[in-house]
């Protein structure tokens, strides 16, 4: 008797919000998670697939991208990545803000196959075109009209973006950060502010952020960043303290925000991210990002371990914008997986500044299953 649509069979199933790292069998029906066992029957599922001597993981859930493909000059196409990296949600950080929230919304996530969640920015063009500085015309920038963007669209938006370099901000200051922390104030939502290069040091940034609230590109080399010197150094014990407080310190690799010097020195120090985000977007796609299970990898070559770093992607990102429905294979649950295999040997990594890695392990995602189904072109990188 058919019972599952599809089972993936005999897979290490790695799945933190379960405390689950064991060899075991995945099935699912009707778009869900439908039974995880030692043994569940071939001649009980439609589609069979061999995932013996790899990876079973929830479907990732990248905290950091940016996929308004069309509309801004960072967009990637969330459904093409997706099939292929294992990432099955997609938050994007910041690419519209609250003007033209409604066209990201209509064209872009509403008709995608991927879970597309967002941060709304607080100015209103978001990063329509980077190089203007968003925040330099704070005028643009109404914490009113952000706030309601949001409220009205709980069921996409996630909190608020604001980015603090001082090529964002100009001669403003603090001031965009205050009026994204307002905005969000408003709807009890979380700030995401992107830090590296700021106008001022950080303790001054995380004075003002509240529990809950993120701090992305955390291992930046740009400057004024969580260690006293620009790409080393002590811990600031700022850092420390507001991760105490339950500020969310997220990686956000992006094209100029990883550097490797940073994350040895603060790994070393015991501070590692609370989350493990790409930053994905036209301009690191085909150069030092590529997609997460790469980001990932470096993380592993830098001395997590995997339980960590799949934590970091899965269960983590997910509580970080309150969806805990995601990021997890409890029976019942949202039927999404990442299907990877854990390669050793010798790879090279890059971080955003140059730097080179040399690491002995190369994580590779072979199959993606998106509520419940194969996602079609990741079937096609398969192992036959």
């Amino acid at each position: 008797m058919l019972v599952y649509d599809l089972l993936l069979k005999g897979g290490k199933v790695i799945d933190p919000s379960q405390r689950l790292h064991a060899r075991r069998d995945l099935a699912f029906a009707d778009s869900k998670v439908a039974a995880i066992a030692e043994d569940i029957p071939v001649s009980e599922a439609k589609e069979v697939i061999d995932c013996t001597d790899k990876i079973v993981t929830p479907g990732f859930v990248d905290l950091h991208t940016h996929v308004f493909w069309g509309a801004t000059d960072l967009g990637v196409n969330a459904d093409e990545l997706g099939q292929r990296s294992g990432v099955t949600t997609f938050v994007d950080a910041g690419s519209a803000g609250w003007a033209n929230w409604r066209g990201f919304c209509e064209f872009i996530i509403r008709p995608s196959h991927a879970r597309i969640l967002a941060f709304v920015h607080i100015s209103r063009i978001g990063l329509t075109d980077v190089g203007l500085g968003e925040c330099r015309l704070l005028d643009a920038c109404v914490p009113e009209r952000a706030a309601a963007i949001l409220d009205g669209n709980r069921n996409f938006c996630v909190g608020i973006k604001v980015r603090m370099g001082k090529r964002m901000v100009g001669e403003h200051g603090l001031k965009p950060l205050e009026l994204a922390v307002k905005a969000a104030e408003m709807v009890n939502a979380p700030v995401m502010v992107h830090i590296g290069d700021t106008v001022c040091p950080l303790p001054e940034i995380l004075d003002l952020l509240r529990p809950g609230d993120i701090v992305t590109h955390c291992y930046t080399g740009a400057g004024n960043g969580i260690l006293t010197g620009k790409t080393g150094g002590k811990l600031l014990e700022e850092v420390r303290e507001a991760h105490r407080q339950g500020i969310v310190f997220d990686v956000g690799h992006g094209a100029g925000s990883l550097n490797f010097h940073v994350c040895r020195a603060a790994i070393d120090q015991g501070f590692l991210p609370d989350v493990i985000s790409t930053d994905i977007h036209t301009g690191n796609i085909k150069g030092c990002v590529i997609d997460l299970p790469t980001t990932m990898s470096k993380f592993l070559n830098l001395g997590m371990a995997l339980e960590d770093v799949v934590e970091r992607v899965t269960v983590a990102p997910a509580k970080a914008v309150g969806r805990e429905d995601l990021g997890s294979l409890r029976v019942g649950g949202v039927g999404d997986a990442a299907v990877l295999t854990l390669k050793e040997g010798k790879f090279e990594f890059q971080d955003s500044n140059g730097n080179k890695m040399t690491g002995k392990l190369l994580l590779t995602c072979v199959l993606t299953v998106k509520d419940g189904k194969v996602w079609a072109q990741a079937r096609k990188a398969m192992p036959q």
